[in-house]
């Protein structure tokens, strides 16, 4: 009889000690369990043992194309724009004022800075041209080379050598642009503009004559040879023009070259 009890005293403790261990199993999700089937394994094999694709260089052919395909998308945008002139300029002719040879005739004056700034409006224009009108304001100087004649030299004598040699010439004009593309990118220009002057101060008055030291009214006109690249900022472009003008004063032409960096933004 103890032996008997004995054996279920056991059974009971062992029971007591088994049923979190059984609790903990009956709870896990058979679904988390995660079984290989051989379709998976197959899959997984031929994954491993499939080529690795190597990336392939552009051929030259694809080079190009991409390159069309870029220019053809390029479109430089028209309409109302600004631009800025940076550059040089000199004046042809003139004297220069020597103390002990007196007045040296001059080719050209000093080269001096030119600056100017257009605004204007594309009127026409297609893939191979442009036309625009425009309103011009630029400043040009001249130094070393007075625009003494004989007439002024027998008019006031020794006086002459007192003619300014030193000058700056204000424009207020109006311009007209025509451009044919010679590529997508690349156009050249001519230009024509013209309006009024001040030349200041007035290269042709000696020292004792009325005027002298002031500034005086001159028309002018000019013309411009130049070539634009448009970047691929299509709204911005940088150039290079190369213009002869010339001031008409009262009794002695001014002409002169500027060579400019031609900076356009259109909006």
């Amino acid at each position: 009889m103890q032996l008997v009890r004995a054996k279920l005293a056991s059974s009971l403790v062992i029971s007591l000690l088994l049923a979190p261990s059984f609790a903990s199993a009956q709870e896990d999700d058979p679904d988390d369990l995660v079984v290989n089937t051989d379709e998976e394994a197959e899959e997984a094999e031929e994954a491993e043992a499939a080529p690795v694709e190597k990336e392939v260089a552009p051929t030259e052919a694809a080079k190009a194309e991409a390159l069309a395909n870029q220019q053809e998308d390029f479109t430089i945008r028209h309409g109302f724009w600004t631009q800025a002139d940076l550059g040089v300029f000199f004046s042809f002719g003139g004297k220069n004022y020597d103390p002990v040879e007196g007045l040296k005739s001059k080719g050209f004056s000093n080269i001096q800075p030119f600056v100017g700034v257009t605004a204007g409006y594309d009127i026409a224009y297609s893939n191979s041209y442009q036309f625009a009108l425009g309103a011009k304001l630029a400043a040009a100087y001249s130094a070393g080379a007075a625009r003494v004649t004989d007439a002024a030299v027998a008019r006031v004598g020794a006086d002459a050598s007192t003619m300014s040699q030193d000058f700056g010439i204000y424009e207020l004009g109006l311009l007209a642009k025509f451009g044919f593309f010679l590529s997508p990118r690349v156009a050249l220009n001519v230009a024509i503009d013209g309006g009024a002057s001040f030349v200041d101060p007035d290269p042709t008055k000696a020292a004792t004559e009325d005027g002298a030291g002031k500034s005086v009214f001159a028309p002018l006109f000019g013309a411009a040879l130049g070539v634009e690249y448009y970047t691929l900022l299509n709204d911005f472009s940088i150039g290079l023009d190369l213009r002869f003008a010339m001031a008409m004063v009262s009794g002695a032409s001014i002409p002169g070259l500027s060579i400019t960096l031609p900076m356009r933004y259109t909006f």
